[in-house]
């Protein structure tokens, strides 16, 4: 077995028991669901439940709480929503009577409510997704594939069998990054899942990222050799689960430089708890394909929220035509409900970038909610790791959802 199969047998499977490990601290269980798509993708599908799923049925279970989808980021995966808070400051006797503001954590705050059933998919690629029915992950056709694949064919199996699952017609959705463009693509490429849909959060989407100011827009230089070339993401894949961990345990000066690092992808902020970055890099970031990146790269590069660019020849084979499609987000409904969250300092997502977008969608008549984290700082991967997240986020985003929790 080759070095990186093992690395990746160690992420599926520390990954696994290491989710479930802070899940048992709050004495909740995480169910797994496979999903196959119809390339032959097989997606691992969790939804994370509380003891009173045993104490009754699973029907009356999910009949007295709405699903939601919580949609990871690039580089992401389903643990990403639990891994905030330290899980050993709030013990579950206390969980009831703690506040969202202090657990900082979406999963825990959702299903504190007691209102919300939480589905958790993982993208095809990240180290729990990793598997199809005829290719090996070795090989480099594993790799072929970009948003335009996740959107249009891992959503809609997911969604369909949530549906069937909780036997409800609606679902709520909060995408995170990628998590929001994904949706963005599906609604404007198949407008009736708006009807399905609601409402949609979308946390830092970035469908214009022209004015980024990460270090991940360097990686534009990389386009034209990536582009004909799939594959796994390499440098995350190692960054995370070995190099981030140990590197950033070691000593206080290089947790200060591990600080660093995610600032300089995700912006400036006053908001990361410095002694939980090793933490952090034992989740994320997970791996990705190439031409998911690539992707980002072409949308940093030309300003265009649009379908992939394969070069000339293969565009022509794809598109029947040479140029790349736009996703047409006028396709969204009329009197759709959108709610877009967006950071001050965001280094992936810039407020000229998201005001572009929210003034879009305005113009086509769809109902935007616009809420600014109300603070002078607030980066990309704040909405995951900030310390206040919250009382900044996800206390909101719970109020929002609540408005819907009946439609």
């Amino acid at each position: 077995m080759k070095f990186h199969m093992l690395i990746l047998f160690h992420l599926m499977i520390n990954g696994s028991f290491a989710f479930q490990s802070i899940l048992s601290r709050y004495n909740l269980t995480l169910q797994t669901y496979p999903i196959v798509t119809v390339d032959g993708y097989i997606l691992r599908l969790h939804r994370v439940i509380t003891d009173d799923y045993f104490q009754s049925t699973p029907h009356n279970y999910s009949q007295s709480r709405k699903p939601i989808i919580l949609q990871h980021g690039l580089f992401g995966a389903s643990n990403n929503f639990f891994i905030n808070s330290q899980e050993s400051d709030y013990p579950i006797k206390n969980l009831t009577n703690t506040t969202c503001a202090k657990l900082n954590n979406i999963g825990i705050c959702l299903l504190k409510t007691q209102r919300y059933d939480v589905w958790l998919p993982n993208s095809r690629g990240n180290f729990y997704s990793n598997a199809h029915l005829h290719l090996s992950n070795e090989l480099s056709s594993f790799w072929k594939f970009n948003s335009d694949h996740m959107s249009a064919y891992d959503l809609p199996p997911t969604i369909e069998f949530i549906q069937n699952q909780t036997k409800h017609k609606q679902i709520a959705y909060i995408g995170y990054s990628q998590g929001a463009s994904l949706m963005f693509q599906l609604l404007s490429s198949r407008p009736e899942y708006s009807k399905t849909i609601n409402p949609f959060i979308a946390w830092a989407p970035p469908i214009y990222i022209s004015h980024m100011t990460s270090m991940m827009r360097y990686l534009d230089t990389t386009i034209p050799f990536f582009q004909t070339t799939a594959g796994r993401f390499v440098p995350m894949e190692y960054l995370s689960n070995y190099i981030g961990s140990l590197v950033c345990d070691f000593s206080s000066h290089t947790n200060a430089l591990c600080g660093r690092v995610l600032t300089s992808i995700a912006g400036p902020t006053n908001h990361l708890n410095q002694t939980r970055v090793p933490n952090y890099f034992q989740y994320f970031p997970s791996i990705a394909s190439t031409w998911s990146v690539v992707q980002f790269g072409q949308w940093y590069r030309t300003n265009r929220f649009a379908y992939f660019d394969y070069g000339l020849i293969e565009n022509y084979h794809k598109y029947g035509q040479y140029s790349v499609p736009e996703y047409r987000l006028e396709n969204i409904p009329q009197d759709y409900n959108i709610t877009i969250f967006h950071g001050s300092t965001d280094g992936f997502v810039s407020e000229q970038d998201t005001r572009k977008l929210i003034d879009q969608l305005l113009s086509y008549r769809i109902n935007v909610t616009e809420y600014r984290i109300p603070s002078d700082t607030w980066n990309h991967l704040d909405f995951l790791f900030g310390i206040d997240a919250g009382r900044l986020v996800y206390e909101p985003t719970i109020q929002m959802l609540d408005r819907f929790l009946n439609h």
